[in-house]
């Protein structure tokens, strides 16, 4: 939606930006020293200090008197230069300052520190004795007269490289300090300097930093659940084996000296806070705080998508830009609508409105730390606006504008481009009305990229009949995108739901699922700002939209006969171009016809004709046989139709410039329009042939799905990305990593004795790999980029384990044959999260690498992945879950209470599963091996039963108490 596509920045995004990191790369000191005399100095910033446009230069103290000198790269070396003034300077700091500072403005701000540091928000270090002192180490400056021997790469004493070993009984902190990580990520060996004492440490970071607690042996790892904000002293640290997902640390301000206190709450979680000297509640020295002299002036600027670009945030978030407001007053003009907010001085605030607000030429801006994914602009029309800004003691702003104009969202494309002359400005008032809008018929439409189109699902006393050819998803938005209204949350396979304005919504706005067929819409106002959405489904339709269209490449023919371009029609080229007068069309089917030739289907509840083309990189022309009647419209598209009214008034052909790929033209006889979607040979890849699958493509390249064939001998070959490719071998049941290639012509015999294929194509390789499933019909899969067979543990309940490397996935389930999916992402673990066959999205899949096991209930249609990190635990897995304590030894033990009954489990040994397949009642004396697969069947009487498992001789003891 319109809100969701205009995101400012968050105040954690904010908080990264504004403190970029600054390190200047290490080499050992040059010849050139800071003293008496003129002295050229050198500097060679890192790259990620040598932002676009920025300026280098040097600030000289000398008692009460300081100057600027510009450093520029004269031979375009990558080395700053500057020739020092004579003088005994007390200070010299390097800046890297904005494209747009000034140095009278950049004065102002060294003139607020009596003692010469350097403010937070400027981005300088100091130098001493030729060497750049950045609070850690050492850095040293260039000389290209004088160049020095590369720095060591081993870690010694005094250096910011230096690995410090950890106590495993004490604790420390770790993470994103000093614009650097520390302690954590590809810096885990390093405990770091930070360790707690009598559950206290102090620490001044130079910068705004983020924290949180480790072990030093790095067995245990504690972090918040969620992002906290920037406000917040003191957060609840869990371990982060019990965070499903959005692990994050506790932010602490740079520049000030704060006290850190830990205590453990004695359930593996810790409260984790701070005091400083700035904090009014601390204990803290406040005479160690620099007063300013002076107030700092606060300005303040427009920024936002003004014009058609980002001015002034995310990328260019350093461009002050020209808008800046003086005594509360502005006058911009704009070339297009535009939507803006408000930020001060150097970045240091940005305010934006709390939601979308739609058409209004007022709104209150809050500044982005209390705002959450609500954060949006104020839309401004195009032409002269004269803003109009107030300061409120509440800590918000009022912004307001004049303007001649009204911006006014479009809410309907003209008809024929060439005879329209209908006026798209409103003359009167618009009324409030409501329309539906979505994921509609497989796009998005009137959201999104597409949010300026009101569309055709207007409601009319309150009801609308809409046709859909697909699954779909709505919600509802009114007048010129003024208020959008969605559902708290996925409501599920339901007929009525309460609609919400998205103001009051955050992540959890989401739509209401409706099937294909007719669908009447009913639509109550609520007078709590609320909307009660239902449905009644008038007709459905009998078969699957699939088997409704024409497939595009024929089975029974060669390839290379099946794939010719549209743009090389079978006869004359001056055959395909006769005048529209002149054919005689068939009056008993619906086509288009012209450079572009597609016989459509009627589908069978509704009059909406469907076919698809596959179309080489070009321009097409093309016509519409309306039942013998031809239907034109003079207008161009690219990829792309959406709903384009056609008239048998109108005479010019449509023109249409293709990209590549499958096209699906769609055409309603009813209404005269047509829809075409687009979906680029990038993305595709089937079989095709006696098989026809088309393989869905996954975030990291490969194509995959699943085929279930009875028994018997097939032929197929591959569609790769618009490419015929061939392998003319003979396979039984299975195909282990086949390349195909586009020069060969035979087709691939596959002789099957029945069951549920895993398809699998790298287009990188272009090898193949089709496997059965051993559990034939009756199996339960995970597919796509991870390939696991789900065993029957019990009941309805399907589980498997594998063990993965960190990295991203993506896959589906096969439920008996039934691909289930669910769109969303995670991190580690999934818990009892819901899959539908009326879904389409992968579930992505990020793990940091160990064990997962995947368990599925095909009676609930829902998935639990549980995680063990690799190497760091041993743990009891299955339908109970019981991690084992390290004891003397290589022994770990653990105690459960168990209800009577029968269970499975198998062993996590670090990362490694260890099985024995045997039946046991209440006790178990038993040696496991990693060779075996299958699971402990455990009888239980019930009662308190202690597992104590041998990691060295891999032997399991189980003893037992009767409860």
């Amino acid at each position: 939606m319109k809100s969701k596509t205009f995101k400012k920045l968050t105040a954690v995004v904010l908080a990264v930006m504004l403190t970029l990191s600054m390190c200047v790369t290490g080499i050992s000191a040059s010849a050139a020293a800071v003293s008496d005399g003129t002295r050229v100095v050198y500097l060679k910033p890192s790259s990620n200090w040598t932002q676009k446009g920025a300026r280098f230069a040097v600030y000289l103290f000398q008692g009460s008197t300081n100057t600027w000198t510009d450093m520029s790269d004269e031979d375009g070396d990558g080395y700053y230069e500057a020739t020092l003034p004579e003088g005994e300077w007390e200070k010299v700091i390097f800046c890297r300052m904005n494209p747009n500072a000034t140095e009278n403005n950049w004065n102002t701000k060294w003139n607020q520190t009596l003692d010469l540091d350097i403010p937070d928000d400027m981005n300088c270090y100091t130098v001493k004795e030729a060497t750049w002192d950045n609070g850690g180490g050492e850095w040293s400056l260039y000389d290209p007269e004088n160049p020095p021997e590369p720095p060591s790469t081993e870690a010694t004493e005094g250096t910011t490289k230096q690995v410090i070993e950890g106590d495993p009984d004490s604790y420390y902190l770790f993470g994103y300090i000093n614009n650097a990580n520390y302690g954590c990520e590809e810096d885990t060996d390093n405990a770091g300097e930070y360790k707690f004492v009598d559950n206290q440490v102090t620490a001044k970071f130079d910068v705004n930093s983020y924290v949180a607690v480790k072990k030093g042996d790095n067995s245990a790892w504690y972090m918040t659940e969620g992002w906290l904000g920037e406000s917040v002293t003191s957060a609840l640290l869990k371990n982060t084996n019990d965070i499903a997902s959005g692990a994050n640390k506790l932010f602490v301000p740079g520049g000030v000296e704060v006290t850190f206190t830990l205590v453990d709450n004695g359930d593996d979680t810790f409260t984790l806070s701070y005091t400083s000297a700035t904090d009014p509640t601390g204990t803290t020295d406040h005479t160690e705080v620099t007063e300013p002299t002076d107030p700092v002036a606060v300005d303040y600027y427009l920024f936002g998508k003004i014009n058609g670009a980002n001015y002034g945030c995310e990328e260019d978030y350093a461009n002050m830009g020209d808008y800046k407001f003086v005594d509360g007053k502005l006058t911009a003009e704009f070339t297009e609508m535009s939507y803006v907010g408000v930020k001060t001085t150097d970045n240091g605030a940005w305010y934006m409105t709390d939601g979308w607000q739609g058409v209004v030429n007022e709104a209150t801006l809050y500044n982005t730390n209390t705002l959450d994914d609500t954060a949006d602009k104020l839309v401004v029309p195009a032409g002269v606006v004269n803003f109009t800004l107030v300061v409120n003691d509440d800590g918000t702003l009022t912004l307001s504008y004049e303007s001649d104009v009204v911006p006014t969202i479009p809410t309907e494309a003209p008809t024929d481009p060439v005879e329209s002359t209908v006026s798209t400005e409103p003359t009167e008032p618009v009324p409030v009305d409501y329309y539906l809008f979505g994921s509609i018929n497989g796009a998005n439409y009137g959201c999104e990229e597409d949010y300026a189109n009101m569309g055709d699902y207007k409601f009319v006393d309150n009801e609308v009949t809409v046709t859909f050819t697909e699954t779909s998803y709505v919600g509802v938005k009114t007048t010129d995108n003024g208020a959008w209204y969605m559902t708290d949350g996925w409501q599920g396979d339901v007929t009525e739901v309460k609609l919400y304005n998205t103001s009051d919504l955050d992540d959890t706005a989401d739509k209401l699922m409706v099937p294909a067929g007719e669908v009447k819409f009913t639509l109550v106002v609520n007078d709590d700002d609320t909307l009660t959405l239902s449905y009644t489904v008038l007709s459905q339709p009998t078969t699957e939209p699939v088997e409704t269209t024409v497939p595009v490449i024929e089975p029974t023919t060669e390839p290379v006969e099946t794939t010719v371009p549209a743009t090389e029609p079978a006869t004359e080229p001056v055959e395909t171009t006769v005048p529209v007068t002149e054919p005689t069309l068939p009056s008993d089917s619906v086509s288009i016809y012209g450079d572009v030739n597609i016989d459509l289907a009627k589908d069978a509840d509704s009059n909406v004709y469907t076919g698809k083309v596959d179309l080489q990189a070009g321009t097409y022309t093309f016509r519409i046989n309306e039942l013998g009647t031809t239907m034109c419209y003079g207008g161009t598209f690219t990829d792309t139709v959406n709903s384009i009214l056609y008239s048998s008034a109108w005479k010019s052909a449509t023109t249409f410039k293709a990209t590549g790929g499958r096209y699906t033209f769609s055409y309603n006889a009813d209404t005269d329009k047509l829809t075409v979607k687009f979906k680029s040979f990038s993305e595709i890849a089937e079989l095709f042939g006696d098989i026809n699958v088309e393989l869905v493509k996954s975030k990291t390249g490969l194509f995959s799905g699943i085929a279930r064939l009875d028994a018997g001998t097939y032929t197929f070959r591959i569609n790769d990305q618009g490419t015929t490719k061939c392998c003319g071998g003979k396979f039984n049941d299975s195909i282990y990593q086949i390349e195909y290639n586009s020069a060969w012509k035979s087709a691939t015999t596959f002789v099957v004795t029945g069951g549920t294929y895993s398809i699998q194509y790298d287009p990188s390789t272009s090898k193949l790999k089709v496997l059965r499933s051993v559990g034939g019909l009756g199996d339960v899969r995970i597919f796509g980029d991870i390939e696991l067979d789900l065993v029957k543990e019990k009941g309805t309940i399907y589980s498997a384990s594998t063990n993965l490397e960190a990295g991203t996935y993506a896959f589906r389930v096969d439920d008996f044959g039934t691909t289930m999916c669910n769109g969303g992402s995670y991190t580690d673990s999934i818990y009892n999260v819901q899959y539908s066959s009326a879904w389409k999205s992968e579930t992505t899949f990020t793990v940091t690498g160990g064990k997962y096991t995947f368990t599925y209930d095909t009676e609930t249609d829902k998935l639990k992945v549980l995680y063990t990190p690799a190497a760091n635990k041993v743990s009891i897995y299955g339908d109970f879950e019981l991690v084992l304590t390290k004891g003397t030894g290589n022994v770990y033990s653990g105690s459960i209470d168990l209800e009577a009954g029968t269970y499975s489990f198998r062993i996590d040994e670090l990362g490694t599963t260890m099985c024995n397949g045997g039946t046991y009642t209440d006790k178990i004396n038993q040696q496991y091996s990693s060779a075996w697969k299958a699971a402990t069947k455990f009888n239980a009487t019930g009662g308190t039963y202690k597992f104590v498992y041998n990691a060295d001789t891999d032997k399991l003891i189980v003893t037992y108490t009767a409860a």
